[in-house]
């Protein structure tokens, strides 16, 4: 943005994936890293961010006022829900996966590195397990901790009770055979995987971290545990497990939210719109 500005380029406008909070080890966080950032900022005419919390954030994290630059908008990412429809039924999606028709899958996909919480789910999963014996995680990713988590899950004793998928180009399959989605993350601006399961109709457990609380609509729509607490992630995961009326209620309020803010269609409409107002200043 400095530099385009310095071009003379007659609107700079930027959009905001991430927050602050990403910056787990504080990599980011010394004085020259906040004056970059509170430059690059200031720089734009219009920041578009993918979550209410993401617009928050930033503000707060570089002490701007409510009338310092740059004016920002909210547009939360959106996918194509048609392209989403149900191929196969949850039974069918499991044989597809050689997972039993009694297993009921907490399904999951994401990086497998610190941000995204995985630690915390295996640690969760014991008390889920002794629950409901026959709760099973079906994950798709790779990460940096691939090797950790496993070797983890052997020393907790419940290896045999979670499928690892490794990376997959297609995860409707993996979706189809859940019961339940899982989010754990500690940071997450919004949260695609979440979307994406909405649209199958999955109800979704997650952490209220970043735009996730906003998407679940504060709970309204899903479960909501505190972030870092696998004790309070298990009885989320625990509760869904056991209520299949109440698994078909959060879906059925998700996706009505899906279809109202959360849609491709939305998300390059209100862009759009965003775009004509600043082209229209120079006609």
């Amino acid at each position: 943005p400095i530099a385009a500005r310095a071009a003379a380029l007659r609107r700079v406008v930027g959009t905001l994936h991430v927050d602050p909070s990403y910056d787990l080890l504080g990599a980011h966080d010394a004085p020259r890293h906040r004056t970059l950032q509170r430059r690059s900022l200031a720089a734009l005419d219009l920041a578009i961010a993918v979550s209410a919390s993401t617009a928050a954030m930033w503000r707060a994290h570089l002490g701007l006022r409510p009338d310092d630059p740059p004016p920002m908008v909210v547009i939360p990412n959106g996918i194509r829900i048609a392209r989403l429809v149900r191929r196969q039924d949850t039974a069918a999606a499991k044989a597809a996966l050689g997972i039993p028709a009694t297993d009921l899958v907490i399904g999951s996909v994401g990086r497998l590195d610190y941000a995204k919480g995985y630690a915390d789910l295996l640690e969760a999963l014991p008390a889920v397990l002794a629950a409901v014996p026959q709760a099973r995680l079906v994950h798709a990713g790779r990460g940096p901790l691939d090797e950790a988590l496993q070797r983890e899950a052997e020393r907790l004793g419940i290896a045999d009770r979670i499928t690892w998928l490794g990376f997959r180009a297609d995860v409707r399959d993996l979706l189809e055979a859940a019961e339940v989605y899982v989010q754990p993350s500690w940071c997450e601006a919004q949260g695609l995987g979440v979307l994406e399961a909405a649209a199958l109709s999955v109800p979704v457990v997650a952490t209220a971290v970043g735009g996730l609380p906003e998407t679940l609509d504060q709970g309204q729509a899903g479960w909501l545990a505190s972030p870092r607490d696998p004790a309070a992630l298990a009885l989320h995961l625990i509760d869904a497990l056991r209520s299949p009326a109440l698994r078909l209620r959060h879906a059925t309020a998700l996706l009505d939210r899906m279809h109202r803010h959360y849609t491709q269609d939305h998300m390059v409409t209100t862009t759009m719109a965003q775009y004509d107002r600043l082209l229209s200043e120079f006609a």
